[in-house]
């Protein structure tokens, strides 16, 4: 999925928004791309990214670049990722956040969420990089993974 080139204004909700939902299903692979995009004014999140697994049956792959957009005067964060795998494996090889400028940001500048529940596997490689961040509410960058329950893993470069 590609979302490239655009301008978002005013926006009740988050800007944008991609989401995707695996249950008690084989796998999933995914490419998503959002670039080059601008944001200006939105209740919720600037960017807004969830990738939820649970119980698949073979292992699943996605690979996340967000890069070169403009985002500001957002009420929530200005790039949020959230990823949770329980039951299944996901394996991220890339997972890309450059060359944003974010500006006057309600809560976390860029805010990764991830957890692996019970029997979940997640990997992921992490490049957070030349970005600039300014008049942010909470934390500027911010990384949280957490595993709980029976046979968890989590793995993070």
């Amino acid at each position: 999925m590609t979302i490239v080139g655009n301008s978002l204004h005013s926006n009740d909700d988050d800007a944008i928004q991609v989401d995707a939902f695996l249950s008690r299903a084989g796998g999933l692979s995914q490419s998503v791309n959002i670039s080059n995009n601008t944001i200006d004014g939105t209740s919720d999140n600037g960017v807004q990214m969830a990738l939820h697994i649970y119980s698949a049956g073979s292992p699943s792959t996605a690979s996340v670049t967000v890069s070169g957009n403009s985002i500001s005067n957002t009420g929530d964060h200005g790039i949020y990722i959230s990823t949770r795998v329980s039951n299944a494996t996901l394996v991220e090889p890339s997972v890309l956040i450059s060359n944003n400028t974010l500006n006057d940001i309600g809560e976390d500048g860029i805010l990764l969420s991830n957890q692996a529940g019970t029997f979940g596997t997640l990997s992921q490689t992490i490049t957070i990089n030349d970005n600039t961040l300014s008049f942010v509410g909470y934390d500027g960058i911010k990384v949280r993974t957490t595993a709980s329950g029976t046979g968890r893993c989590c793995r993070r470069t």
